[in-house]
């Protein structure tokens, strides 16, 4: 017969899956933390103090609190040669 508890031992033992899973433990941290800042804003801030959504600021902060982008110095200073006129 097959040995399924030992094929699934096999698998879970292998390289490329430990990383599959790892990345997906990673994009799911991500999403959550990424939601997670947009209701705290929502309900600490904007609708707290009767604003309306800065929506720019609400997704660059959400990217910045999950890690989904980082700003180095460098990268940063790039992004501000390419905004000024």
């Amino acid at each position: 017969g097959y040995d399924v508890i030992g094929a699934t031992m096999q698998l879970l033992d292998d390289e490329k899956t430990n990383q599959a899973i790892k990345d997906a433990k990673d994009v799911c941290t991500t999403c959550a933390s990424h939601e997670l800042f947009h209701i705290m804003y929502q309900e600490l801030v904007w609708e707290k103090l009767g604003m309306k959504r800065i929506i720019w600021f609400d997704e660059g902060m959400a990217q910045l609190f999950s890690g989904e982008y980082n700003f180095t110095k460098d990268s940063y200073d790039e992004f501000l040669k390419e905004v000024r006129i």
